[in-house]
């Protein structure tokens, strides 16, 4: 899954990724063939359907636009934890706990 990282020019910073339903889900329409999420590091969460051919080598600006028209989304669950790793642990190592 291709994910990118950017500020905008409030200071914020993004990380945005193509989303792909699983099949069966029910989707609201215009989203059926995915979407782009964007999420902040404050846990605001957005998304764009229909996904933009090219978007993961587009600039930061031409992301910020993407952003802009995004809708907001209600959250369900809390921001998503980057976990590191502790000292000595395979990052790759399936029992890693959040500290």
């Amino acid at each position: 899954m291709a994910s990118r990282n950017f500020t905008d020019p409030n200071g914020m910073h993004w990380q945005v990724w193509n989303t792909v339903p699983i099949s069966g889900a029910v989707i609201n329409p215009g989203f059926d063939k995915g979407w782009l999420t964007f999420e902040s590091d404050t846990g605001a969460l957005r998304r764009l359907a229909p996904v933009p051919a090219g978007w993961q080598d587009l600039t930061e600006e031409r992301l910020v636009l993407l952003l802009r028209s995004s809708k907001e989304v209600p959250r369900h669950t809390g921001p998503m934890r980057r976990m590191t790793p502790p000292e000595g642990i395979d990052a790759d190592a399936s029992d890693i706990r959040e500290r």
